[in-house]
């Protein structure tokens, strides 16, 4: 019963709304849904925000490092370091947008960028933001962030291949071609459109943009272009969310011509801050990363000479990285477990 509960309050209780959609849909459900409601709070899984009890603590945010981002003329598309979004991260660690007092009562985290995304660095997080890679995600990548949003964690990307990129960690797909002009409100209700920051209009100018081929069965639209095609995309999977744009010139701050404009207004931060609330997970959340390939020491999916070289230079040690037997030290068994799972 402790299992169920932990699995349904983390997904249902966490975000007031869904329990308060259920009951709308179905009246018989009031009293299961405040029965867990009840239930998750005196196990303490949700926080009691009525009675002032609201956690404070950060939202840790994670992001691939210069190594990745791309860049075009002066334009640095770095999420954490580049001048492009810069007014993208004041917004986040403004104490009136995330902390105490603030419209979300926590504060954001800026973790140190990282060069891979992978299962140990991603422990670490709550919320991944992707933006313009020069080296895109690779199928590994993928793979750990779909067991990051399984868990409950958030995904963020905005750039004109995310729907290709970052699309099928979702079981969504991207649509080659460009499309300019404006993209409509489709889901009014969406917590995107009407949502902690404050309510979209109806139409918005996004400049030029990719879209997506389809959105699959964990996406809901949100915004579309005039033809019908869809350009951004909640996601719901397994305890996670996750939210994609097919554009990053909506939440630029620099003008380099050729290459981007500054196309940022009101309307698309309050995008962008609903969609980072939106897929916040609880405070308590952590992610367990998932071992398939034992002797993966740099966790890229493969055993191979790489992995070698770091036992090699392990040797000796207690790292439980390369201590694959976990008995406390990196030695010969450990060198027989890693050749016994060569994959080359």
């Amino acid at each position: 019963m402790t299992n169920t509960c932990t699995t349904v309050t983390r997904h249902l209780c966490a975000t007031r709304s869904r329990i308060q959609h259920t009951m709308r849909r179905s009246p018989a459900r009031i009293a299961a849904a405040t029965g867990l409601l009840c239930s998750a709070m005196s196990m303490g899984l949700v926080e009691e925000s009525h009675a002032g009890r609201r956690s404070e603590a950060p939202i840790r945010v994670l992001t691939l490092d210069e190594s990745r981002s791309a860049f075009c003329g002066v334009i640095n598309y770095n999420v954490s370091s580049g001048a492009y979004y810069s007014d993208l991260r004041a917004a986040l660690l403004d104490s009136a947008n995330f902390g105490r007092g603030g419209v979300i009562p926590r504060p954001v985290e800026l973790l140190p960028s990282v060069s891979r995304l992978t299962g140990s660095v991603l422990a670490e997080a709550d919320i991944v933001l992707i933006s313009v890679n020069d080296v895109p995600l690779d199928d590994c990548e993928r793979s750990s962030l779909h067991s990051f949003v399984e868990q409950g964690g958030g995904v963020l990307a905005f750039f004109n291949d995310a729907g290709f990129e970052v699309g099928p960690i979702f079981e969504a797909t991207g649509r080659e071609g460009i499309e300019g002009g404006d993209v409509i409100v489709k889901q009014p209700r969406s917590p995107l459109a009407k949502g902690p920051f404050g309510t979209l209009p109806r139409k918005m100018p996004l400049m030029w943009h990719r879209l997506f081929g389809s959105i699959g069965r964990f996406g809901t639209e949100v915004l579309g272009s005039p033809k019908g095609r869809a350009f951004c995309a909640t996601f719901e999977m397994g305890l996670g969310r996750g939210m994609i744009a097919c554009d990053e010139e909506w939440i630029g701050s620099e003008i380099d011509e050729g290459c981007a404009v500054a196309n940022l207004d009101s309307p698309k931060m309050t995008l962008f801050l609903n969609a980072f609330a939106f897929v916040t997970p609880p405070a308590r959340f952590d992610f367990v990363p998932v071992t398939t390939l034992i002797g993966d020491i740099n966790e890229d999916c493969r055993v191979d000479g790489a992995d070698l070289g770091l036992l090699r230079a392990l040797w000796g040690t207690a790292d439980p990285m390369a201590d694959l037997n976990h008995d406390g030290i990196v030695n010969g068994a450990d060198l027989g477990i890693l050749l016994s799972n060569w994959t080359g």
